[in-house]
């Protein structure tokens, strides 16, 4: 699982970081973020989403895949523990 978050807006500006893209995360949690703006930055940035993206799989693939997408049940028992990891 990869948590970080990548924002690339108009291959001119690139945020990376830990903070979750909400109001909450980015003004009351503590959570790191940069800026880029250089060109030889947003190449980087913008090589490192394409080899992540090439290892994903589609939602509607996962969803008609039992073995990639975990039953209803385990979603709900993860969805009430996640709070507490």
């Amino acid at each position: 699982m990869l948590h970080a978050k990548l924002i690339l807006a108009d291959n001119k500006i690139a945020m990376i970081g830990s903070a979750n893209i909400d109001m909450r995360s980015l003004f009351v949690n503590f959570e790191i973020g940069a800026l880029h703006y250089s060109p030889k930055d947003i190449a980087r940035l913008t090589e490192w989403c394409d080899q992540i993206l090439k290892d994903c799989v589609d939602y509607k693939q996962a969803v008609k895949e039992k073995a990639l997408m975990p039953s209803k049940l385990k979603q709900d028992i993860i969805r009430l523990l996640a709070p507490l990891l």
